[in-house]
C-alpha cells in the first residue's frame, strides 16, 4: 500500500460488511467437485468468483491478472507450491486477505498455516453460513488493519503524513539529493494568531481550521515536495530539487503568500494572522535527517524571538534551544 494514499474515515469500515457480497474472490481448490460446490456457494451468496484454479502456481498468476479482494486457498494442493507457500508468495506483493481451506485440523497443519499469517482457517466440509462468516470477518479485519496502518503514519485532523512518515520520506530524499549533488530544504512552519483571535476552543472549529490550512498548502507544493503536520501543530515541509541556495528565499516567499491566502480565506477579519518559518538547507546546514529538522526548529525559535517572518539556520543558532521536541512525546511505531 502506498503510504501517501488517502484512506476513508474509520466509520467507513462498517461499509465493508454491507458490501461484502460484492467482493471478488479467487478460489484455489484442486478437487474439481469440491471446488464446484464451493463456487456454487459463493455465487449463491452474491460473491464474484474471479477464477477457480487447482494449483499454487496458477493462484499466484491469477492474483496478478485479476486482483481479488480475498483468496480462499486449499492448503494441500498438487504441484510444487502448496497452499501455504502460494499464500506467502501472494502476500509478498499484494495486500490481500487469505482464508485457508483444509480437511486437516491437526496441530502440525495449523502451526504451519500460521506462518502465512492468514485471515481465517475453515475446516472442510463447511456450511454456506460458515463460509460467509469466514469471508466477512476476513474482509472486515483486513480493512481494519489497513486503517490502523494508515493512521499510524498520518495526522488524524489533516490526513497529512505525520512526523514518522515525513522522516522516512526525508531520508530517501536526502539520499537522492546526495547522488544528484542537489540541494533540499526543510521548513518548519508555525501559525501565529493572537490568543483572542485563535479559532474557537471547540475541537471541531480548530480541526476545520487546521485541515483548511493543510489542504491549501499541500495543493501548491510540487509532486516532489512533501508536507507533514506535527502533534504540536507545526507543519513540516520538504522542498526538493533546489539547484542553488539563492532559490530558497523565493520558494519560502511563495509559501508564505499562500499561507496568508489560506489564513485570509478562513479568517478574513484577522489581519494580524500570519506564519513564521524556520529553514535548513541540505547539505549546507546538515547532511542527515535529525540535524536538518532540529536546525530548522532552531531557526524557527530564533525567528519567533526576533519577530521575523523567516530565518534560515546559521552557526549562531548552534546552541539555541529549538523549543520543540520531535521524539520525546511517544516512541516510534
Amino acid at each position: 500500500m502506498n503510504p501517501f494514499e488517502r484512506m476513508p474515515a474509520d466509520s467507513n469500515i462498517r461499509l465493508v460488511l454491507e458490501h461484502a457480497t460484492k467482493a471478488k474472490i479467487l478460489l484455489v481448490e484442486d478437487e474439481y467437485l469440491v471446488g464446484k460446490d464451493i463456487q456454487n456457494m459463493l455465487s449463491h451468496l452474491g460473491y464474484d468468483v474471479t477464477a477457480v484454479v487447482p494449483t499454487g502456481e496458477e493462484a499466484v498468476a491469477a492474483v496478478q491478472s485479476n486482483l481479488p479482494h480475498l483468496v480462499l486457498m486449499d492448503i494441500v494442493l498438487k504441484g510444487e507450491l502448496d497452499g501455504i507457500l502460494a499464500a506467502k508468495m501472494i502476500k509478498e506483493n499484494n495486500s490481500i486477505p487469505i482464508v485457508f481451506l483444509t480437511a486437516y485440523a491437526d496441530e502440525a497443519t495449523l502451526s504451519k498455516a500460521k506462518t502465512a499469517d492468514p485471515h481465517g482457517y475453515l475446516l472442510k466440509p463447511f456450511e454456506e453460513r460458515e463460509l460467509q462468516t469466514a469471508i466477512e470477518l476476513a474482509l472486515f479485519n483486513h480493512e481494519k488493519e489497513k486503517n490502523l496502518a494508515y493512521w499510524s503514519l498520518h495526522d488524524r485532523v489533516t490526513e497529512l503524513p505525520n512526523k514518522w512518515l515525513f522522516m522516512d520520506h526525508l531520508f530517501k530524499a536526502l539520499q537522492l539529493a546526495k547522488r544528484r549533488k542537489d540541494k533540499a530544504a526543510v521548513l518548519l512552519v508555525k501559525l501565529t494568531l493572537p490568543p483572542e483571535k485563535e479559532p474557537s476552543d471547540s475541537p471541531d472549529s480548530r480541526d476545520v481550521f487546521i485541515k483548511h490550512i493543510g489542504s491549501h498548502l499541500s495543493l501548491i507544493l510540487r509532486k516532489s515536495d512533501s508536507i507533514a503536520r506535527l502533534e504540536s501543530g507545526e507543519f513540516l515541509l520538504l522542498l526538493q530539487e533546489i539547484s542553488q541556495s539563492g532559490l530558497l528565499n523565493p520558494a519560502v516567499q511563495r509559501i508564505r503568500e499562500e499561507f496568508q491566502k489560506a489564513l485570509a480565506a478562513a479568517y478574513h477579519k484577522l489581519p494580524a494572522a500570519g506564519i513564521v518559518i524556520g529553514a535548513s538547507l541540505f547539505p549546507d546546514d546538515g547532511e542527515d535527517v535529525d540535524s536538518l529538522v532540529q536546525r530548522a526548529a532552531a531557526a524557527l525559535a530564533r525567528a519567533k524571538r526576533q519577530q521575523q517572518p523567516f530565518l534560515r539556520y546559521d552557526q549562531t543558532m548552534l546552541d539555541d534551544d529549538p523549543g520543540i521536541s520531535f521524539f520525546k512525546k511517544e516512541g516510534k511505531p
